[in-house]
């Protein structure tokens, strides 16, 4: 599965930016090159986009319909690609975007703007886990904020519904930040919170930019998230390994792991963590091959089936045509090609090219968290259909397909999801489910705690003492 490089964290962070500034007079594109970006999303989504079933509310050609008169109407260029992104985000799936021209992804970084306070969830609660030193004492870490610009936290996260590409709670949670991070239009100017000690606040914050200000310190876990960027391997007590699969899955990584393996061979048990990786290429059947009796591994997926014979057929299956043309109703074995909702199933077959007298079996645990998708899901679809290793902590993005990428007009993208990856021959994925999950609670967050990894190493360390029996 080619995924682009670093697509994971770019397809969150670069949605977000598009909807975030005020219009600016960014006029290129002519009234017809607007009309023409948008039916082009238009088709290619009609032809091969694969989750339809996920939405059986939406109209694709009324809401192409309803967003002509919208980007025929729309002021400047960056008004137009913000409604093409309203557009894709109707389908909900994390790999279906727009990817701005350069020259208004340049207007949008000039004018980032940051926030004066970051935050975690604690089940369905927000709370203040890092904040500028400059009003740490007003808003102290720990405050529960329980309203934004007066608006109940349920109200003001619901402006950001449409814009997160994803069908999944805990991923539209987990990935909130990052959009309202940087929000002019919604920008947090005021908070309602209640402090520590149970002292309920408001607080108005001082407009300026607060770019270059101090936080308070962040947790060490927290913070990993960001600068983790390179793979790691270091030894854990009682002969464990551990192997940090940090930034991208590549061909980098992989020599990486071909230089580590000879160690992991001789380790009781394995810790993969898999929390800060970034994604990439479907590069992880390599390492997979290591740790499996099996000769050969298949993955398979559903893709769009367009057959222009068998869907005219298939028109004479609906019942308005009929009516009109005459006849009976027939061909109903081509009506799913008439209604665009034909799929074949693919396999990929990879022959393990590694002598199974160099084949590792040792217990392994792989970290998981909800930022954690694109190839790296791939990688754990994969493991979970061969049944190797334990997953422990959070659920999985759901996010894991191979996009389509079609040129839209001043050398825009659109990103199109083309697949359904399949957990088996016959169960479509939606996201990885731990096998142990884990939630942290406040004090282990602010105490920078990494319980995932607790956790994890003590069913790793469980899971040897029964095989040691």
């Amino acid at each position: 599965m080619n995924i682009m490089k670093k697509i994971f964290f770019l397809f969150f962070f670069l949605i977000n930016l598009f909807f975030l500034f005020p219009q600016t007079n960014l006029n290129k594109l002519s009234t017809e090159d607007k009309i023409l970006g948008l039916s082009i999303i238009w088709k290619e989504v009609s032809y091969n986009f694969a989750y339809f079933e996920r939405l059986p509310q939406i109209d694709w050609d009324n809401k192409y319909k309803e967003y002509l008169v919208k980007v025929i109407n729309s002021q400047n260029d960056y008004e137009y690609y913000i409604l093409l992104q309203e557009f894709m985000s109707i389908l909900q799936e994390g790999h279906t975007y727009i990817i701005m021209p350069n020259y208004m992804q340049n207007m949008i970084y000039s004018n980032l703007r940051e926030l004066w306070f970051s935050y975690n969830w604690v089940d369905n609660n927000m709370y203040v886990t890092s904040t500028r030193k400059k009003i740490e004492k007003e808003l102290p870490i720990g405050s529960q904020i329980v309203k934004i610009n007066n608006l109940t936290i349920a109200e003001y996260i619901n402006i950001y519904r449409a814009r997160i590409n994803t069908p999944f709670e805990h991923t539209f949670k987990a990935n909130l930040i990052n959009y309202f991070q940087f929000d002019l239009n919604n920008y947090p100017q005021n908070i309602e919170y209640i402090k520590p000690d149970g002292k309920k606040m408001f607080f108005e914050f001082d407009t300026a930019n607060p770019k270059g200000l101090d936080w308070t310190q962040l947790p060490d876990f927290d913070i990993q998230k960001y600068i983790r960027i390179n793979p790691n391997f270091t030894w854990i007590a009682d002969s464990i390994a551990y192997f940090d699969m940090a930034g991208n899955m590549d061909e980098n990584l992989l020599h990486f792991f071909d230089s580590i393996y000879p160690a992991i061979t001789k380790a009781k048990g394995l810790v993969v963590d898999l929390r800060y990786s970034q994604g990439g290429s479907s590069v992880g059947s390599h390492m997979i091959m290591h740790f499996i009796e099996n000769d050969t591994i298949v993955n398979y997926v559903q893709t769009r089936i367009n057959n222009a014979h068998k869907k005219a057929f298939g028109a004479f299956s609906d019942s308005t045509i009929v009516s009109y043309f005459g006849g009976k109703i027939r061909n109903q074995q081509f009506n799913d090609f008439y209604n665009d909702l034909s799929f074949e199933r693919d396999s990929f077959l990879i022959i393990n090219t590694i002598p199974k007298a160099n084949r590792c079996k040792i217990p392994i645990v792989f970290l998981i968290d909800s930022y954690v998708g694109s190839a790296t899901e791939n990688l754990l679809i994969t493991l979970k259909s061969l049944d190797i290793g334990t997953f422990v902590g959070e659920p999985t993005v759901g996010s894991c397909t191979q996009p389509l990428i079609v040129k839209l007009p001043s050398n825009g993208f659109a990103l199109i999801a083309t697949q359904k990856t399949m957990l088996n021959k016959n169960e479509v994925f939606t996201y990885i489910k731990p096998d142990i999950e884990v939630k942290r609670t406040l004090e282990e967050i602010m105490s920078g705690k990494d319980k995932i990894f607790e956790v994890g190493l003590e069913v790793l360390k469980e899971k040897i003492r029964i095989k040691a029996k």
